[in-house]
């Protein structure tokens, strides 16, 4: 990477995430920076998460990073993390050259980490994800000695192997007899995962939204198999606990589309009243990271 003359590694730190970002490397999930509490050394807490690096999904522990006592002067280090070899990030500091706080027209401080001084590092050396600014106040020796922490997380810029949002999938409303399935196809990409953050079927009642019915099966079929579902449900679990309500691995090559399909299924023994219809809605993420 480019490394920016001395008096521009704001700039410098800044264009080099970009370029990682390009290359697809940054944070994935978590990974958010925070000051410690330490009253004996100068700590930033980092929470768990993932991060990618040079192509690989690594998984972060949350941990604790212990910066340099301050000196007579403030400075602003970087909190990264770099690829520890077994499948895992570990986080570094990269400490900052002391310098001074710029001030306004008022002769007051600004000690923020986005400040334009004292310089942060550039971070070219290194082969890691940026995921904080950290602002040391001078002669820091404990974590209340941090004026500000910045957030510098950055995901990977969009490439053929990073995750994408389907919009929210609805069925139309349809009228089925007894034994009888609505489905409309799914195209997915191989080797990803689909993750369905919230299912929910509505029965329609003369144009009213009416209760659930345990008679109605909502389903995600298996590509080339309209017999065997990858997952479903006849219980309605819309939005819970913040999590996928399902999670299914699709199989193939990236370079190929999965034809999965969705399907309403009418399990009862009744038919439906033509004043009744059944419609479903998927809220749909496919994820091409390999998690």
């Amino acid at each position: 990477m480019h490394e920016y003359q001395i008096g521009h590694a704001h700039t410098a730190l800044t264009q080099n995430q970009n370029r990682r970002a390009t290359r697809g490397d940054g944070v994935l999930e978590g990974c958010q920076v925070s000051a410690g509490d330490s009253s004996s050394s100068v700590e930033t807490e980092v929470d768990g998460g993932y991060v990618q690096i040079d192509g690989n999904v690594l998984e972060f522990a949350p941990t604790a990073v212990t910066h340099p006592d301050g000196s007579g002067d403030p400075r602003r280090d970087v909190v990264l993390v770099q690829d520890a070899g077994d499948g895992t990030g570990e986080a570094i500091v990269q400490e900052g050259d002391p310098g001074s706080w710029p001030t306004d027209d008022s002769g007051n401080e600004y000690r923020y980490a986005n400040a334009w001084e004292p310089q942060p590092p550039d971070t070219a050396s290194n082969d890691a994800v940026v995921l904080a600014v950290v602002s040391i106040g001078p002669n820091a020796t404990q974590s209340s000695g941090i004026d500000d922490v910045e957030d510098r997380r950055r995901e990977p810029a969009p490439s053929g192997r990073q995750g994408w949002q389907q919009p929210n999938i609805t069925t139309p409303t349809v009228n089925l007899e007894s034994g009888d399935f609505y489905a409309q196809p799914l195209a997915v990409p191989g080797d990803s995962w689909l993750h369905v953050w919230s299912v929910a079927q509505y029965r329609f009642l003369e144009g009213s939204r009416a209760s659930w019915d345990t008679n109605w099966e909502l389903s995600i079929m298996e590509p080339g198999d309209p017999d065997t579902a990858a997952q479903s449900t006849i219980a309605e679990s819309e939005f819970a606990g913040g999590n996928p309500a399902w999670q299914i691995a699709v199989g193939g090559s990236p370079d190929e589309i999965q034809p999965y399909w969705i399907q309403l299924h009418n399990t009862g023994s009744s038919d439906m009243d033509n004043e009744e219809y059944w419609s479903a809605q998927l809220a749909v993420t496919v994820d091409r990271r390999p998690i």
